[in-house]
């Protein structure tokens, strides 16, 4: 987990970062099958970001199912096999990141009516959307 030099810091001292992954480690401590994990990006930087998304692809591939509730698009976009949206409670996309991402009633409701109809919608606009769900908060 990254953490092995800080074994001898007090939790509290450790940025969040590394205070996330501990939480992790403290889960995954139980030989989980599953493991939920509820926003784990909130608050970190770009790097942490980048090195929870590292370590929940690990988790993955030593045979631990994630199920991850997550608002952080790049993150969820690079470990998810199967993304599935919900807008107030109801799910309106279900499919692989690519699909969801590209889904119509996914970037109108969270971009907003962009004033483009199901036909006119051409690649640029698609991948203009996409790159603005990504960044959005």
């Amino acid at each position: 987990m990254g953490l092995a030099a800080r074994r001898d810091d007090p939790a509290a001292d450790l940025p969040p970062g590394e205070r996330r992954l501990l939480e992790i480690g403290r889960a995954i401590a139980t030989r989980p099958t599953v493991l939920i994990m509820d926003e784990p990006a909130a608050g970190l930087t770009d790097t942490e970001v980048e090195h929870l998304g590292h370590f929940i692809l690990e988790l993955k591939a030593g045979g631990i199912a994630v199920i991850l509730v997550e608002h952080h698009v790049d993150l969820v976009r690079r470990v998810s096999d199967v993304v599935t949206v919900i807008d107030a409670g109801s799910r309106i996309a279900i499919g692989t990141p690519h699909e969801v991402m590209t889904n119509l009633e996914v970037i109108r409701t969270y971009l907003g009516d962009m004033s483009f109809d199901d036909e006119g919608l051409d690649d640029d606009a698609v991948d203009d959307a996409v790159a603005e769900v990504a960044v959005s908060p």
